[in-house]
C-alpha cells in the first residue's frame, strides 16, 4: 500500500480550509484517509499551519511521501528537518549515480572516475573514462552523453547551483 501525506479540502465555497491527512494514493482527494495530522488555513493573515510533528515524522519514517505543497508546509512547521533532505549527501549521490551509469556502459569499468569541481556559479562533474570507451559514453550523435546529462540534471534539480557533466579521457 502506497501512502501519501496530502491536503484534504474543507470549508465553504471560496473559503478553503485544508486538513493535512495521511491517505492511500488510491483514495480520492477528499475521501478516506488513514490519519489526520494537522490543518492549514490559508485565509487567515498570516496563514495558520498546525501539524503534529511527531506523527508527521513517524509517517515520513515509514515511507509516506508528502505532496509538494505539504512538503513546504511541513518544512514551515518544523516537521521536516535537514535529516530527511541533507544537502551534504546530494553531491556524493550524484557522483555515485554518474559512476554507476558510466561503468554500465563501458568495457573498462575500473578506469571510470568522477571528480567534482565547485565554482562560484555552478558545480561541474568531470567523468573520466578510458580512451577506448569514449565512443560508448558519447554515443551516436552524442545521444548517450545527452541522456546522461539529462539524468544528472533531473536528479539535481532542487540544488541551488546548476550541475554540469563534462566527459574527458
Amino acid at each position: 500500500m502506497s501512502v501519501k501525506i496530502r491536503l484534504k479540502r474543507m470549508g465553504m465555497k471560496k473559503k478553503p480550509f485544508y486538513r493535512v491527512v495521511v491517505a492511500d494514493v488510491r483514495s480520492p482527494r477528499d475521501g478516506r484517509f488513514i490519519e489526520e495530522i494537522g490543518y492549514y488555513d490559508p485565509m487567515t493573515k498570516p496563514a495558520e499551519i498546525k501539524v503534529n510533528n511527531d506523527r508527521a515524522q513517524y509517517w515520513l519514517g515509514v515511507g509516506a511521501q508528502p505532496t509538494d505543497t505539504v512538503r513546504i508546509l511541513l518544512k514551515k512547521s518544523g516537521a521536516i528537518e535537514e535529516k530527511y533532505f541533507p544537502k551534504e549527501e546530494r553531491m556524493p549521490l550524484m557522483q555515485e549515480l554518474l559512476t554507476f551509469v558510466a561503468r554500465s556502459l563501458v568495457e573498462h569499468p575500473d578506469q571510470v572516475s568522477v571528480t567534482e569541481t565547485e565554482g562560484p556559479e555552478a558545480i561541474i562533474l568531470e567523468l573520466h573514462v578510458a580512451e577506448d570507451d569514449m565512443g560508448k559514453v558519447i554515443g551516436k550523435q552524442g545521444r548517450i552523453a545527452k541522456a546522461i546529462r539529462a539524468v544528472v540534471k533531473a536528479a539535481t534539480a532542487k540544488n541551488s547551483k546548476p550541475v554540469f557533466v563534462e566527459i574527458q579521457e
